[in-house]
């Protein structure tokens, strides 16, 4: 028999889980395995290359936090493949400071 009686995964008005919040532990999914974010990166950096002509202007500027480290990571790739050296720079913005955190 293909279908079983099982239980949906969620309750289908609300899309919520069945699982009380109270006994279920928060599990962070794996959205992507280390091969494919890399194999992503390549993609990216050879589009960024494509899309620029080269790498003889090119410039990288990433957002603090995560983002300046995934312009160096990029930034890299691309000189590793182009030989040219690329500028990284974080973004600094004057209104970052005045927004509160929560």
């Amino acid at each position: 028999m293909l279908l079983r009686n099982t239980a949906p995964a969620y309750h289908a008005p609300f899309m919520t889980s069945k699982v009380s919040r109270a006994t279920s532990t928060r599990q962070k999914a794996q959205l992507m395995s280390a091969s494919e974010i890399e194999r992503t990166l390549v993609r990216l950096v050879h589009e960024i290359i494509e899309k620029n002509d080269g790498a003889v202007d090119l410039a990288l500027v990433g957002i603090r936090r995560r983002g300046v480290f995934l312009a160096q990571r990029i930034g890299q790739m691309i000189e590793r493949i182009e030989k040219v050296p690329i500028p990284v720079a974080p973004w600094i913005s004057l209104f970052t400071v005045t927004i509160p955190r929560r």
